[in-house]
């Protein structure tokens, strides 16, 4: 929004706010989720810093485009008055193939930014919490891990744990191909996770917190698993280790899901619509 000025001064063509998230949200879950009082103090000095810049930018803009319906409800709570309209993140059905579903052998895979802190964090969890309990339990079950920028120490911290990390990947869609089960243990965050989208387009089995699948209006057990604490992943890991079956079946109602309302071609007419209707 600092540009904005000027922009006005240069066009009277109307300015769209698309709002990727609500960045103020995931410093404030951090904010209470750390420990050091120290790591508190200024996380929470810039939440508040953020959230008084996002509070001050509501009608700034003439028409707002969100990803969620939560992200909506922050700009509505704080007085926005401009015609709004929910765009999720979309894809291309023609860009996920069948799949074929290999659930003699279920295994686990991870993949986000890991220079981004909620993800850090959520990562490191689930190897101390989950998979040390999983792996003793299930010795044959793999955990392939990979995500662009891991600091030295922190490829450290995983390879200490019995997993396959793959640092950087070429393409997201060539790592996910032969894997089965996503878990996504996120604490903090806002918006919608384009992965797990991806995922479940090409008929991964997600198992997730319900902040991860912000956005996403899953059925819990029919198109994926919502887990919020170590047991809920074991339990969900530990009921499709048991029943592979579920893989396939979870994976294709997802899939499912996804092309109904995940749709590129039909979010393109929908967002077309709200411009022509507030441009013309």
């Amino acid at each position: 929004m600092p540009y904005l000025p000027v922009i006005r001064s240069c066009t009277s063509t109307p300015v769209v706010l698309r709002a990727h998230n609500v960045e103020s949200e995931i410093w404030l879950r951090k904010f209470h989720q750390e420990q050091s009082l120290l790591k508190k103090a200024y996380t929470g000095i810039l939440a508040s810093r953020l959230r008084r810049m996002e509070i001050a930018s509501v009608n700034q803009y003439d028409l707002l485009v969100t990803i969620t319906e939560r992200d909506a409800d922050f700009f509505e709570k704080y007085g926005n008055e401009k015609p709004l309209e929910i765009i999720p993140f979309g894809i291309d059905p023609a860009d996920y193939p069948e799949p074929v579903f290999q659930t003699d052998s279920p295994s686990l895979f991870y993949i986000g930014a890991l220079d981004w802190q909620p993800n850090i964090s959520g990562l490191l969890w689930f190897l101390e919490e989950v998979w040390a309990e999983v792996k003793r339990e299930f010795p044959h079950l793999a955990f392939h891990i990979a995500g662009r920028n891991a600091a030295p120490e922190l490829q450290k911290r995983i390879h200490r744990h019995p997993v396959v990390f793959h640092g950087e990947v070429p393409s997201s869609r060539d790592f996910m191909r032969d894997k089965n089960i996503l878990v996504v243990p996120l604490f903090a965050g806002s918006g919608i996770r384009v992965k797990i989208i991806e995922a479940m387009a090409m008929g991964k089995t997600v198992i997730s917190t319900e902040l991860g699948t912000e956005g996403i209006p899953a059925s819990e057990d029919k198109e994926l698993f919502h887990a919020q604490t170590a047991e809920d992943f074991i339990d969900a890991i530990r009921t499709l280790a048991a029943r592979p079956s579920r893989i396939a079946e979870t994976g294709l109602a997802a899939r499912q899901l996804v092309f109904s309302r995940f749709n590129n071609r039909d979010l393109t007419r929908k967002l077309l619509a709200f411009y022509k209707s507030h441009t013309a």
